[in-house]
């Protein structure tokens, strides 16, 4: 048997299992990361409570990289975890899955090597798909400017420190570690939880959502809905995870060389001419993509 015989309840349980686990792996971590801090306050006999300084800053980059690492790498095992359940799950309904895990592994996280077409989208789309998000980030922080919680200064704070260890340690959490733990989790685990019993469309947009929501920043994560939403066109229209996890490198990694060769003093606005163009060709691609590419699971 395999994945298609097991009941349409095992999607909604792996979804809902997964998000409140997750809630509760963000909370351990989230303690694991005060406990360091007072560690480190009675080390060093600092007043952390008095400072003005906020925990990523007294953590500084290799800090925020190690607890960035822990919270997206330990996303992706708890999605495992789920799959080497699910025939614990279906055992009652009689629909066990009988592959190797191996192979239940490599559908459930798309692990397969998708169009060759949709790997030049993607790259050429990761170049362009972060214009538009940049711009209205920053048109939403002039309108809110209490509305975010800084992620975006932070990351660029942290990438444009002195210490070289600590640059190179978020640069690995950032370009790598982040948007291949990320598209394993939503463009690979959930989206496949969530096609059991959805369809696909929906399981892009719910996908893309939950991926916004996923970034805790009111400015940053409805900037990054969109996106999601092109990371997660490659997924739809491909059905692997790796064109998703190319684009997310690309737009992450020049994102970071960014504010790495402009650091922290530039204010210059992005021009709106130069975003719609970026939207404009990635819309265009998405279309190449939807022309040339094979519509699969």
């Amino acid at each position: 048997m395999s994945r298609d015989d097991d009941p349409k309840w095992v999607g909604p349980i792996l979804v809902v299992g997964f998000l409140g686990l997750s809630i509760v792996w963000v909370v351990i971590n989230i303690f694991l990361t005060v406990i360091g801090l007072l560690c480190y306050a009675l080390a060093t006999g600092i007043n952390i409570f008095g400072l003005e300084q906020s925990p990523e800053e007294l953590m500084g980059p290799i800090g925020v990289s190690v607890s960035g690492i822990l919270q997206t790498s330990g996303l992706v095992g708890v999605a495992v975890g789920l799959v080497a359940l699910v025939p614990l799950l279906t055992m009652a309904a009689k629909t066990k899955d009988q592959r190797p895990f191996w192979e239940r592994i490599k559908t459930a996280f798309a692990l397969k090597n998708g169009l060759p077409s949709t790997y030049v989208i993607a790259l050429l789309g990761g170049l362009s798909v972060g214009m538009f998000p940049a711009w209205l980030a920053e048109q939403m922080r002039a309108m809110f400017p209490n509305l975010g919680f800084g992620s975006l200064e932070l990351i660029t704070n942290l990438l444009n420190t002195d210490d070289v260890i600590g640059k190179a340690a978020m640069m690995v959490t950032v370009v790598i570690m982040a948007p291949l733990c990320e598209e394993l989790i939503f463009r690979g685990f959930l989206w496949d939880a969530a096609a059991r019993f959805m369809p696909r469309w929906g399981v892009w947009l719910t996908t893309s959502v939950l991926f916004a929501v996923y970034h805790m920043d009111p400015i940053q994560g409805t900037a990054v809905l969109f996106t999601g939403l092109f990371i997660g066109w490659l997924r739809y229209i491909g059905g692997s995870v790796w064109p998703a996890v190319v684009a997310h490198f690309v737009n992450n990694g020049l994102a970071a060389s960014f504010a790495l060769i402009v650091g922290t003093d530039d204010s210059t606005p992005m021009p709106i001419w130069l975003a719609l163009v970026g939207a404009s060709f990635t819309i265009c691609l998405c279309c190449i993509g939807w022309a040339t590419g094979r519509k699969t699971q």
